[in-house]
């Protein structure tokens, strides 16, 4: 817990955010806007007793939020580019009983709750999950800004329940529990002149507030609210309030401006509200009978709009869903390669399907097809439906796909259908195909998308290449199609029907890619083979990631100190690499191409002096699969603190702290691992490990005192070093398993039984 602008707050709930950025700008502006209180709080107060029923609304902006809102439930606009909205991504659907149990009348269903934030162009900027898989509370609720932070609630999505308060710093998206409640909270604002929060239970039908300078809160705060009014009003369900300040036109009153819906029969009507805080009695209201342009109401969120469709099964509803997103579409995936620095991007878009942005049911089914290509140097996303789509390599990207290992494009793993110039790739040898060449060209291809099912030859009229919409039909068998041929060592165009071509390629693929390499083998039950297959994964690794200034690009970014070949299983059958990307995944660090093949329950992601003290002071990593990472090592040394002669109590509150931090990035680290010596130095080695003894000496920087380098060391058993952390962290919420490691350099490992048996299968 930790004592921040005058209130407790409770940094647990850091360790849930999981954030993705999908450009290189601030999330907010510097320095942050006021909040309407000490803005434009009494012009919107003035401005709104010009409204009335016959008001006609007309729309001045319209702005399409890039990607998948989930169900949005707030919103808060920062400046004039960014907003940031509050949403929920429901997994599983709450289910009514029918009747009332313990106190409600549906079950808990699954989802996270997302902090979105987008520019004025509606391009998303990130996306933090701040919630937990498998959390009860995973409903977000309304938003509000008082110029430093961002108010909300994450409650259980179903009424009489529970819930909690949170607010977080627009700058980190990382939130902080503020207190706990017994009941489903939604809509939120803070005064903050009397320095209290007021939240909206479900349907808004009552208001509790609590005054912060009385009431403990914290992580396990459970505090009574200072009242409960109930809603005299009936017009529509407040979702989303702001609070505009202690408005002189309303005699001092503390005012909030709130929206929402209300659904009688087929018919959803939203209004906006002026409201007294303290007896929630509205001093304005207006109905708003506009629609968007796909005709809904602009305060309701999306949902199905049709009694007589909702009223279908599940898999009906589905199954008309996923008719209506795209055929066989091209996206066309090119290479930018300058020196050291790669980047991928995609030559044109297709608009994201309208699927997307209907309704709940609509998103699901959109979603179970289909996902968002992500490339993380442009920025840029696409949607994507690995089943019917055609990811098109460009000539420079086909010709680095070649010679690399690992390119660094998450989402790639899951094409299965890829298309080029083959002529780029494959060769001729005078009339018949060159069978080598053809095969080593499409394991290569298999390193990158290890799920591939199809190879597609397309003739692309360059001149089109950027047009939004691309269209694609069957060759017939008589096309003619030019390749290039090599005769007496010299290259010439050649031009052969698609049939015979077609024919040409097969021939020379035969048996190159069956799903495993023998009879005996492939007869046996799958769960033998995936054993098998596991046998041969490395044994446990250590990766060292460290951070560098690129010159030429002028930025920092994070890169392997040492790299290990890629396992050769990931390359020998369907199974194989079936079984390897089960257990393990390619990390790759932003603004870098270096991925690595990395197994979590095994490896170890390490952090050398300076990347320590980085992540001591709490600087985020923007690396795709940090949060799947279970291990960590560090130069002990530089890190932690340890004094045996010293008070366990400041030891505690240190180690915990940095435990913390840790896990805001690594929520599901298991293992902190001391690593003796430092691997340093060594790029291109690979690091074996083996445990330490406890009577192995270690040193360690001390609490106080300095030597001439600025820190001072103690020495001691790693018995008793390790010791002393374990009780450090008795009573600390996390609580990882503290292991020690001797380092040595290593040649021979168990990817040499990996080539063995993969040679025992060629034969």
């Amino acid at each position: 817990m930790k004592l921040t602008s005058s209130i407790a707050v409770c940094p647990a709930l850091a360790m849930a955010r999981n954030i993705t950025l999908y450009r290189n700008d601030p999330l907010v502006p510097t320095p942050l806007p006021p909040s309407h209180a000490a803005s434009d709080g009494p012009a919107i107060i003035h401005a709104f007793q010009k409204l009335s029923r016959s008001t006609t609304w007309k729309s001045v902006q319209n702005i399409t939020f890039e990607g998948d809102t989930f169900e949005p439930e707030g919103i808060v606009r920062l400046g004039d580019d960014r907003y940031v909205v509050s949403s929920g991504h429901w997994t599983i659907p709450t289910k009514k009983y029918g009747k009332i149990i313990n106190g409600t009348d549906r079950s808990a269903g699954a989802g996270r709750a997302h902090l979105m934030v987008y520019n004025g162009k509606g391009e998303i900027i990130a996306d933090a999950t701040i919630t937990k898989e498998g959390d009860d509370e995973y409903h977000n609720g309304g938003i509000d800004f008082d110029g430093q932070y961002i108010w909300g609630t994450i409650a259980q999505y179903r009424p009489n329940s529970t819930a909690y308060v949170y607010r977080t710093d627009p700058t980190t998206l990382v939130p902080e529990r503020v207190l706990n409640y017994n009941d489903h909270l939604g809509g939120i604002v803070h005064d903050t002149r009397a320095n209290s929060i007021t939240a909206l239970n479900w349907g808004s039908r009552c208001a509790s507030t609590w005054n912060l300078r009385s009431v403990h809160t914290g992580c396990d705060a459970s505090p009574s609210p200072e009242t409960v009014v109930q809603n005299p009003s009936h017009f529509i369900d407040y979702q989303d309030c702001k609070w505009l300040g202690h408005s002189g036109f309303y005699s001092g009153k503390s005012i909030m401006l709130c929206s929402g819906v209300s659904t009688i029969s087929n018919y959803t009507l939203g209004g906006i509200a002026l409201v007294d805080v303290k007896t929630m009695i509205p001093l304005a209201e207006v109905p708003i009978e506009m629609e968007t342009s796909i005709k809904m109401s602009p305060h309701k969120q999306p949902s199905s709009q049709k009694i007589q469709f909702t009223s279908l099964p599940p898999e009906i509803r589905h199954q008309i869903w996923t008719l209506t997103l795209p055929s066989r579409r091209i996206l066309v995936l090119c290479y930018d390669g300058q020196k050291d620095h790669r980047i991928f991007r995609f030559l044109h878009h297709y608009p994201s399907p309208i699927t997307l942005q209907i309704c709940r049911d609509s998103r699901a089914a959109a979603l179970s097809q289909g996902f968002f290509f992500t490339l993380n140097d442009s920025g840029q996303s696409a949607y994507f439906i690995p089943k019917t789509d055609i990811i098109y390599l460009d000539d420079k990207a086909v010709i680095y796909l070649k010679t690399a290992h690992s390119i660094g494009v998450p989402g790639l793993d899951r094409v299965l259908n890829v298309g080029f110039g083959w002529t780029r790739l494959f060769c001729l040898a005078g009339s018949v195909p060159h069978k080598k060449c053809w095969r080593r060209a499409v394991k290569r291809l298999y390193i990158h998308m290890p799920l591939l099912i199809t190879l597609n030859h397309i003739t692309l009229d360059r001149s089109k290449m950027r047009q939004r919409d691309l269209a694609i039909e069957p060759f017939s068998e008589n096309n003619k199609i030019w390749w290039i041929e090599t005769h007496n060592n010299t290259l010439k165009r050649a031009f052969s029907p698609w049939s015979l071509v077609k024919s040409w390629v097969e021939d020379a693929l035969v048996g190159t890619f069956s799903s495993t390499k023998t009879t005996q083998f492939s007869s046996l039950p799958q769960e033998i083979r995936d054993q098998i297959w596991n046998l041969t994964l490395p044994s446990r690794r250590i990766f060292h990631l460290y951070k560098s200034h690129d010159d030429e690009q002028h930025v920092d970014a994070y890169t392997f100190q040492n790299t290990y070949p890629l396992p050769s299983a990931l390359q020998t059958c369907r199974d194989s690499r079936e079984t390897f990307l089960r257990q393990g995944f390619f990390l790759t660090p932003p603004h870098s191409n270096k991925s690595m093949y990395f197994i979590p329950e095994t490896d170890i992601l390490y952090f050398g002096r300076v990347d320590c003290q980085r992540l001591k002071e709490k600087e985020l990593i923007d690396m795709p699969g940090l949060n799947r990472v279970l291990n960590v090592g560090f130069e002990w040394a530089s890190f932690f603190e340890y004094d045996p002669d010293e008070s366990i109590v400041p030891a505690k509150r240190y180690w915990r702290t940095v435990v913390e931090c840790l896990y805001v990035q690594m929520p599901h680290l298991k293992t902190l691992n001391h690593i003796s010596p430092v691997p340093f130095g060594k790029p291109h080695c690979e690091y074996g490990l083996t445990p330490l003894s406890g009577n192995t000496t270690v040193s360690w920087q001390g609490l106080d005192g300095e030597d001439e380098n600025g820190g001072a060391f103690v020495v001691g058993k790693w018995r008793d070093v390790k010791g002393f952390i374990e009780k450090t962290l008795e009573e600390s919420e996390y609580r990882p398993e503290i292991l020690g490691w001797k380092l040595h350099t290593s040649s021979i490992g168990r990817d040499i039984f990996s080539s063995i048996f993969e040679n025992l299968l060629r034969s």
